[in-house]
């Protein structure tokens, strides 16, 4: 439990924020458009396919909220992508707006030397061992 908690807290810089976005939601649209282009596997696969997007909506909200703490905004401004145009406009301010140069109240500002993987993942790196 802590694992989830952890992931919806912190900050992420823009950068990390759309390369992470990328590295969920593309492999999900390639599995979409290789299941479903032939009517026949689209039956047998239409409830399977439910499995993967709800994991990567899962990560995708966590980076989207961890995007918004970084703006200074409270994670509950993610309802408003829901909103027909409001929420692409939101999107947009989300992949453009620059992130907050100081602490804010969500967290220290991004490490812009925190590895990608560990980064999206919100993991605290692992230490070096010599």
């Amino acid at each position: 439990m802590d694992y989830i908690k952890n992931l919806y807290s912190g900050r992420i810089g823009r950068k990390n924020y759309i390369l992470g976005y990328f590295v969920f939601t593309l492999p999900l649209l390639v599995l979409y458009f290789s299941l479903f282009s032939d009517t026949e596997t689209a039956d047998l696969f239409s409830t399977l396919y439910i499995i993967p997007y709800l994991l990567v909506s899962f990560y995708v909200y966590a980076l989207m909220v961890r995007r918004l703490h970084d703006i200074g905004k409270n994670g509950w401004f993610i309802f408003l992508m829901a909103i027909p145009f409001v929420g692409v406009i939101y999107f947009f301010i989300l992949l453009f707006k620059k992130s907050q140069p100081i602490v804010n109240k969500y967290g220290e500002v991004p490490d812009k030397n925190k590895k990608f993987l560990d980064d999206i993942l919100n993991r605290k790196p692992l230490s070096n061992q010599d």
